[in-house]
């Protein structure tokens, strides 16, 4: 077992056990004439101690307004350090909103009373993102934290429970109960030695040896050790390293009448953790144990290359040769061949991958071919762009728009190889990867995606349309609004004055925005790049269009966001860019009718999967969404001979943007009606998008301008 040292002292007062397990020993040795006593504070990873305030914090106070009879809580002050993490998360079902407050070693405020965020969260009726945990980053010279976190007034309480937990970083895990124990050790003299070795404390002094008198002591993974008073001494904590290595199936599971969509981890996948980059940072301060874990750590990038004679050449990222910019071939993501096991049981969804073929365990369809298995999927790096009439997954290209799926059927069959629009089985194995890895329901809470970029309405008294003529001009005139101020600098934007003109072509449809200006009479001014064109009020319109393939290229890491605007980040999972978001995908051989899904699986038989799927019919315009508390995800279906299949069998019924499953689901449910399916969400479509976002909307030959095409190869 390997093992490795942690030392606490008056440098550095606290630790992080976030790569250990159990302890092996503990050793305090005095570094000069100790006269207090010795305190060490042990947490676990939820740092919210359980003793709150009644009353609230306001935006311009440092002060709690108190409020009778408990109808607002706010947290004591607890002890915070950016040195473990830049930012804290807050997760579970006690809080209904959060306004965060810092202060410094001195009392005083780490941040202006201004700049803190109120936040109301969990809101049944909230169509955007952002809304199931709330974030905080920890500012400079902060030492301590309170939050607001419970509005109990009777029209905001519903749905609250009673735990609520806070911990270091972006990603919330499964809920465990504040836990703390503080052993205060003797004072030390110069040559006095304090060893605990797992059951017992011993103080070696002037060569006689004796027994402590105190508690027992258990450290797990994701505690903090902490010295609270500054002593001269050095406090050494010996642990075995955490190792992942030996299970053999990782599983979550979650209880389906709890809103909370953070899963617990069990079997072989307990105590595990992940992490992506948020620009330049990790996320959280652990390693990610799905690194050195199959088949998560054999996912790799590359360039898959097929010639007339069907001949396959791979070139893996790292090799001489490989390019993300199509030259070495299509830009490609290799997943290889897992087994799962889906189990809805006693209440509870659980969810299970592994490397072999376990009891209850079944190849995951994605790997089933006509001849039997294959080895490996390949799923495109990037949504899919237009090289003459073939479809191409590569760095800095435009995502493909407008095109019908009997039209990228086409294209697909044009293009040298296998290679096919994605298909359902392709994409439920990703969206099990993704679950077990981030332990979560809700996708949004760990990458946002490109959900809240403008997209052009036809009204032409609205403010995507031009407020004042200029000729041969780089810059348009709008009204200032919720809408408008949604456009950011570097924004792919086009400038149109019919339909037809809307296009994501590279040079003449497709510019940037430079900079946006406000101007008097309520009015802002954006500048975009390319060649100067006429602007015609109420006639020229402006819409943002998909972000560019390649826009997360300079995350080095394998999964990460880009900081940028809240709904503007383009993100990667495993290679796999803007999984959702930016633009929604067609899924090849499946479809919905009468409410049913059906499938084409590998043999050439339609498979019906045996339950009904909700009718969603709103139509959802770009300044009409419908409710989200109709039309979110509660529950997946489950058939047993289907098992690994899951698609939406209820909806709303307490489901939101921010409860159980978080996405939405859109079924126009006419009966006779064969719909194909897209899937993922687009640009704008805010706290709908998701891994598990579904539209039965469209038939073959619907030509939508968000809808587009990600390719993938079976081999």
């Amino acid at each position: 077992m390997k093992q490795k040292e942690v030392h606490i002292n008056e440098n550095q007062p606290l630790a992080l056990l976030h790569d250990y397990g159990a302890a092996g020993s503990l050793k305090v040795i005095s570094t000069g004439e100790v006269t207090k006593p010795v305190i060490i504070q042990i947490t676990g990873k939820n740092i919210l101690p359980p003793r709150f305030l009644s009353g609230k914090l306001e935006k311009d106070s440092n002060d709690i307004k108190s409020v009778f009879f408990r109808k607002h809580l706010t947290s004591s002050w607890f002890p915070v350090s950016s040195e473990i993490n830049d930012y804290l998360v807050m997760s579970g079902d006690g809080y209904n909103c959060a306004l965060w407050q810092f202060i410094n070693s001195a009392g005083e405020p780490a941040v202006e009373p201004k700049n803190p965020k109120f936040m109301e969260l969990r809101d049944p009726n909230v169509a955007f993102q952002g809304k199931t945990y709330s974030i905080a980053k920890i500012p400079e010279g902060a030492v301590f934290a309170r939050v607001y976190f419970a509005d109990r007034s009777p029209q905001k309480k519903r749905m609250l429970g009673k735990k609520i937990q806070i911990e270091y970083g972006r990603i919330p895990t499964y809920y465990e109960p504040y836990r703390e124990a503080v052993i205060k050790l003797p004072p030390l003299a110069p040559d006095a030695v304090i060893r605990y070795d797992g059951n017992e404390w011993i103080m070696k002094k002037q060569g006689t040896v004796k027994k402590l008198k105190k508690n027992s002591l258990t450290f797990g993974r994701g505690d903090i050790i902490r010295m609270k008073q500054g002593s001269q001494c050095d406090i050494t904590l010996q642990y075995d390293l955490f190792e992942n290595g030996k299970g053999r199936k990782y599983g979550i599971r979650h209880k389906m009448d709890d809103p909370c969509p953070a899963c617990e981890r069990i079997d072989d996948a307990k105590g595990l953790h992940n992490n992506y980059f948020h620009g330049s940072r990790p996320a959280t301060p652990y390693k990610n144990d799905f690194d050195s874990i199959y088949p998560w750590s054999k996912i790799r990038l590359c360039a898959v290359s097929i010639n007339e004679e069907g001949q396959k050449s791979i070139t893996y990222q790292g090799e001489e040769g490989f390019s993300r910019d199509g030259s070495s071939g299509q830009v490609m993501v290799e997943i290889p061949k897992f087994y799962i096991r889906r189990e809805v049981k006693d209440g509870y969804e659980s969810i299970w991958i592994s490397k072999k073929k376990l009891d209850g365990f079944e190849l995951d369809p994605a790997f089933l071919t006509d001849e039997g298995s294959c080895e490996h999927v390949y799923i495109g790096a990037y949504l899919s762009s237009k090289a003459e009439d073939k479809l191409k997954s590569a760095s800095q290209t435009a995502p493909m728009i407008r095109r019908t799926m009997n039209e990228i059927r086409e294209m697909a069959a044009n293009t040298e190889g296998n290679f096919k629009e994605c298909d359902l089985r392709t994409i439920m194995a990703v969206q099990k990867l993704f679950m077990i890895e981030t332990a979560t329901l809700d996708s949004q809470s760990i990458f946002e995606g490109v959900v809240f970029i403008p997209y052009l309405i036809k009204k032409k008294a609205s403010t995507y349309y031009a407020r004042k003529d200029a000729a041969a001009s780089n810059t348009i005139v709008l009204g200032r609004s919720s809408v408008t101020r949604r456009f950011v600098k570097g924004d792919n934007i086009t400038i149109i004055k019919s339909w037809s003109d809307y296009q994501n072509v590279q040079g003449e449809f497709q510019r940037k925005v430079v900079k946006t200006r406000k101007l008097e009479g309520n009015l802002v001014e954006i500048t975009f790049s390319g060649a100067p064109i006429d602007i015609v009020t109420k006639k020229s319109g402006i819409s943002c269009l998909p972000r560019s393939n390649g826009d997360t290229d300079r995350i080095k890491y394998h999964s990460g966001s880009r900081t940028l605007p809240v709904g503007h980040a383009s993100f990667k999972y495993r290679h796999i860019e803007n999984l959702w978001g930016n633009l929604s995908i067609y899924v090849e051989d499946a479809w919905v009718l009468n409410n049913r899904l059906y499938m084409m699986m590998p043999n050439g038989i339609e498979t019906e999967i045996n339950y009904d799927l909700p009718v969603q019919d709103t139509i959802l315009l770009p300044n009409e969404f419908g409710e989200p508390a109709k039309m979110c995800i509660k529950e997946m279906g489950f058939d047993p001979a289907m098992p690994s299949v899951m698609f939406p069998s209820v909806i709303g019924n307490g489901a939101s943007t921010s409860n159980f499953y978080c996405d939405a689901w859109y079924n126009m449910g006419k009966q006779g009606k064969k719909y194909v399916i897209t899937f993922g969400g687009a640009w704008d479509n805010k706290a709908y998008a998701g891994i598990f976002d579904f539209r039965a909307e469209f038939n073959g030959k619907s030509r939508v301008p968000y809808n587009g095409s990600r390719i993938m190869l079976r081999e």
